[in-house]
């Protein structure tokens, strides 16, 4: 005769559990200061180089607000804070990333801007930590945000817009099968444990 197998979690293991979560948060913030701050050498070099326009002063306060906004989630994960309210933190830090990025554009010439590529960052990012409903919904946000602000900003005629979201498919769709993996073996690392 045989027994199942039952498993039974202590409080201590799920304390450890909750603590390596933690550590992973907080990596993942340390990672975002270190991504926006990697952005911002690349940006002063374009700026040297002639093919990324805005200001100095503007680029220093865009290095603090960026870098700022990891240092700042990453010192609530660290005190074991997961929920602000009733809203997971997650969406609140990938939402900031929207709009991080979405000014870097702004600051760099709008839909002029060779930035915007970078809106694959927080793509890449939403697929690997949330899977196929946070890439999808990190997109949207971000297609909304760049269109959003060449419309406010710039006025363009139908043309334009028709011409700008079809750099989006195009830089998108470039990427699609990476992304589409990505979430494809998170959803398999996560089924085997």
């Amino acid at each position: 005769m045989t027994y199942p197998v039952i498993t039974v979690r202590s409080h201590r293991s799920r304390d450890v559990q909750e603590t390596r979560r933690l550590r992973f948060e907080v990596a993942v913030q340390k990672s975002r200061g270190l991504v926006y701050s990697l952005a911002w050498i690349i940006g002063v070099g374009g700026r040297l180089a002639g093919f990324l326009s805005f200001s100095w002063p503007e680029a220093l306060i865009f290095l603090l607000v960026a870098v700022g906004n990891a240092l700042a989630f990453g010192s609530v994960y660290g005190r074991g804070v997961t929920r602000f309210a009733v809203v997971a933190l997650r969406p609140l830090w990938m939402a900031s990333d929207v709009a991080i990025i979405t000014w870097a554009v702004y600051l760099a010439g709008g839909s002029s801007s060779a930035w915007y590529p970078w809106y694959l960052a927080n793509v890449s990012a939403a697929a690997y930590l949330v899977g196929r409903r946070g890439l999808l919904a990190v997109r949207a946000a971000d297609v909304a945000a760049y269109v959003g602000l060449v419309v406010i900003t710039e006025d363009p005629g139908p043309a334009a817009l028709v011409a700008l979201v079809g750099k989006l498919v195009i830089m998108f769709g470039a990427c699609a099968y990476a992304l589409i993996g990505i979430v494809r073996l998170q959803d398999k690392r996560r089924i085997i444990g």
